[in-house]
């Protein structure tokens, strides 16, 4: 998957500005892929030149015009031709996080222990984000579909930072600990 499928998705459900969709990204769309608001004008510029999207201007009185974008004809092809590719194989996992704690485990195993205290912490504030989040949409009357599949993922995403958040308890902060201590 590709950021530009992910904003082909946004603009499958509705026309939307660029600030829009940045803001999608800092919200729920930020559980399944991350994005600067750089990424995704720079995206966007790429797709509306391959003619998966267009634009319509939009006056704004003493503010620059503001870019409404949609999905075209050739977009709605690419998403549907991209929903039918095989989808068997799985993503590597890339942890940043991950690799630093190796890094440092030779060399200062104080200081893996104090970013793994720092991510458990992290794991904690974004577990919550979400269950508020999820509250919100949960009490919204008249759900549609599209904020029944956004209460699924927010359980899916509430669920692997719980995974994570026990594996750090459990296994890597009680290793480190005895590495502090020998």
């Amino acid at each position: 998957m590709a950021l530009s499928h992910t904003i082909l998705s946004i603009l499958a459900h509705q026309a939307a500005t660029g600030y829009d969709i940045s803001k999608k990204f800092s919200q729920t769309y930020g559980l399944i892929w991350q994005a600067t608001h750089q990424q995704v004008y720079r995206e966007l510029n790429q797709l509306e030149k391959q003619g998966l999207i267009s634009f319509s201007l939009q006056f704004q009185q003493g503010k620059p015009d503001r870019k409404q974008y949609q999905l075209t004809d050739q977009g709605e092809q690419q998403l549907k031709k991209w929903l039918l590719e095989s989808t068997l194989t799985h993503g590597i996992l890339r942890d940043e996080f991950i690799s630093r704690i190796l890094a440092a485990l030779k060399c200062h195993p104080k200081m893996a222990f104090t970013a793994v205290k720092k991510r458990e912490q992290d794991h904690r504030q974004t577990i919550h984000k979400m269950q508020q989040l999820m509250a919100q949409l949960d009490h919204l009357d008249n759900k549609t579909y599209y904020d029944e599949l956004m209460i699924l993922l927010l359980k899916r995403s509430i669920r692997h930072e719980q995974v994570s958040l026990q594996w750090l308890e459990e296994d890597l902060l009680p290793m480190l600990q005895q590495m502090i201590q020998e």
